[in-house]
C-alpha cells in the first residue's frame, strides 16, 4: 500500500532523493498542520471562542493515512438506542476536511453534543483526512471534560495522528497541563515518538510540565467505562479471498459464500478483509506475496478450517480461534495477529518513517522459490507504508524532510534513527560499498522479506 496514496499502486514512485518530495513534505503542502496556541496560558472558559488552528487545506486527504488505517475501526461495545431523528443516522458523516460531527463538537467545545453523539454510537476513534481524532481536537483546545468523556467511551489514548503526533504530544505542545494529567491517568505513553523522533518530554515548555511527565509513569491507569472489544462481524463488510486452497477447500469457500451471501474475490486486493489459507499442525501457513501483503495491511489471515466450522454451524463464527499463528519461516511469530492489531489500533504501517532504495536496475528477487520483480517488491513496501526512492540516497545530503525515524524500530536498537535503507541482492551483484551509519544502512533483500513476514523491523545481523 502506497504510504502516499489511498489506493495500492504497482509502479515505482518517482520520489527524488534531492527534491524533498517525501511524505513529510507532501503533508505540509496538502494537509492542515497545527501550530501551538499563540498564548499557552489562555483558558477555555464557557462561551469563549476556542483558539483556531491554521490549516493549509481542507479537502485533500492526508497522503500518510493508509487505506488500512482509514478502514480499520474499533467497535465500541455499548448499549445502543434508537436514533432520535433521521439526522442522527448520519453521525459518522464527514465534511470536506474529513471531520465527523464528533470532531466538530470537540473543536467547538460542545460537551452536551459530544455526550449525545457518543451515546448514539459515534466512533470516537475516527480520523479526519489530516489524521486527527476527536481526542486530538479536544486536548488541542484544552477541553478536559470532553477529552475525559471521549476516553471513557473508548477513545484510544495513544493513537498517532498527523506526523505520528499523539494526543499527549498535542497537549504538551499547547501547554495544556490539565489535559496532560488526564491523558497520563489513562495510560498515555510519555516515550511515544513522532515522525521526527520527538517525545512529549522533548516538547516541554515549563518545569511544571516536565515534572508532571516525569511523575506520569507511576500514575495508576484508569480503564475506560466502555472497553474496546474485538471487531464485530458484519457480513456486509466481510470480503473473503482463498489463497492456495485445494479443490475441496475451494468448494467449501464457494458454498459458504453462497449460503451466507458473503462477498469474495478471485484475486487479492486491499478491499479483502479475510485471507483463507491451508495450515499445518502448528497452525502455520506457507508464505507468498498475497499473505505477506495481507499481514502488512492488517487483514485477518485465517486457517481454512474456519470454513468447515462455519458450514457446520450454519453461520459465520468469529475467526479469532482460527487465526494463523505464523508462517513456515516464522511459525511462532504471531505476525498475522500483530499486523491486524496494528491496523485496528490505527498505528502506522511497518515501514512508516523508512525511505527505501532498491539497488539494481531491472532487478528480480528470489523469495521462497518465487521470483519477484522490482514492481512486486515496491508494492509490498508500500503496503507497509514505506517510501520507495528512485535514486540512491546520499548519506551526506539527506533532505531535512526525510530525516524521520522508523515508527516500529526499537528505541534502543540500531535502527532507532535509521531513515534510509539501501536494499541489495546478495551474490555477485552485491555492492562493494555498504553503509552502516545511524541514519542509513545497506541491508539484504532477505532482511526486508524477513521483516515483512514476521511483522517486525528486525535488528540486522
Amino acid at each position: 500500500m502506497d504510504l502516499c496514496d489511498t489506493k495500492l499502486r504497482t509502479g515505482v514512485s518517482d520520489i527524488k532523493n534531492n527534491s524533498g518530495n517525501n511524505c513529510s513534505d507532501t503533508q505540509n503542502n496538502v494537509t492542515s498542520k497545527r501550530i501551538s496556541d499563540s498564548d499557552p496560558e489562555r483558558s477555555n472558559l464557557a462561551g469563549e471562542e476556542p483558539i483556531k488552528k491554521k490549516r493549509k487545506s481542507s479537502n485533500i486527504i492526508d497522503p500518510c493515512i493508509s487505506d488500512t488505517q482509514k478502514s480499520s475501526t474499533i467497535t465500541i461495545v455499548r448499549k445502543s438506542r434508537p436514533f432520535r431523528n433521521s439526522a442522527a443516522k448520519d453521525i459518522n458523516k464527514r465534511n470536506a476536511k474529513g471531520e465527523t460531527r464528533l470532531h466538530v463538537a470537540c473543536i467547538k467545545g460542545k460537551l452536551e453534543d459530544v455526550k449525545a453523539l457518543l451515546v448514539d454510537g459515534t466512533n470516537p476513534n475516527t480520523k479526519d483526512y489530516a489524521g486527527w481524532t476527536p481526542l486530538h481536537e479536544a486536548v488541542h483546545h484544552g477541553f478536559v471534560e470532553i477529552a475525559e468523556l471521549l476516553l471513557k467511551y473508548g477513545a484510544m489514548v495513544n493513537v498517532p495522528g498527523y506526523n505520528n503526533i499523539t494526543p499527549l504530544h498535542e497537549a504538551v505542545l499547547n501547554n495544556k497541563l490539565g489535559a496532560v494529567k488526564l491523558l497520563l491517568m489513562y495510560g498515555a505513553d510519555v516515550e511515544a515518538r513522532d515522525v521526527n523522533g520527538m517525545t512529549p518530554r522533548n516538547n516541554c515548555k515549563t518545569e511544571e510540565m516536565e515534572t508532571v511527565l516525569n511523575s506520569g509513569v507511576s500514575v495508576s491507569v484508569i480503564k475506560p467505562l466502555t472497553e474496546t472489544k474485538a471487531q464485530n462481524l458484519d457480513l456486509g463488510q466481510i470480503i473473503l479471498f482463498g489463497c492456495r486452497l485445494n479443490k475441496e477447500q475451494h468448494k467449501q469457500l464457494m458454498t459458504l459464500t453462497q449460503q451466507l451471501k458473503i462477498k469474495m474475490k478471485q484475486s487479492y486486493s486491499s478491499v479483502v478483509t479475510h485471507i483463507l489459507v491451508p495450515t499445518d499442525a502448528n497452525n502455520a501457513c506457507s508464505i507468498d506475496t498475497d499473505v505477506m501483503q495481507g499481514i502488512l495491511q492488517g487483514k485477518w489471515i485465517v486457517s481454512c478450517n474456519w470454513l468447515s466450522s462455519c458450514l457446520e454451524m450454519g453461520k459465520v463464527i468469529h475467526p479469532e480461534e482460527f487465526e494463523v499463528r505464523g508462517t513456515s519461516h516464522f511459525p511462532n511469530s504471531d505476525a498475522p495477529k500483530r499486523g491486524r492489531m496494528n491496523a485496528e489500533k490505527q498505528l502506522p504501517g511497518l515501514f512508516n518513517g523508512c525511505h527505501i532504495y532498491l539497488a539494481g536496475v531491472g532487478a528480480t528477487y528470489t523469495f521462497d522459490n518465487s521470483r519477484l520483480t522490482k514492481t512486486d517488491v515496491v508494492t509490498l513496501i508500500r503496503s507497509g507504508n514505506g517510501l520507495v526512492l528512485s535514486r540512491e540516497p546520499d548519506p551526506e545530503s539527506i533532505p531535512s524532510g526525510e530525516r524521520t525515524v522508523p515508527y516500529h524500530a526499537a528505541h534502543n536498537g540500531s535502527l532507532a534513527k535509521c531513515s534510509h535503507y539501501v536494499i541489495y541482492r546478495s551474490g555477485r551483484n552485491e555492492p562493494k560499498l555498504k553503509y552502516n551509519m545511524a541514519h542509513i544502512k545497506s541491508l539484504s533483500v532477505q532482511w526486508l522479506f524477513d521483516c515483512m513476514e514476521s511483522f517486525s523491523l528486525r535488528e540486522p545481523v
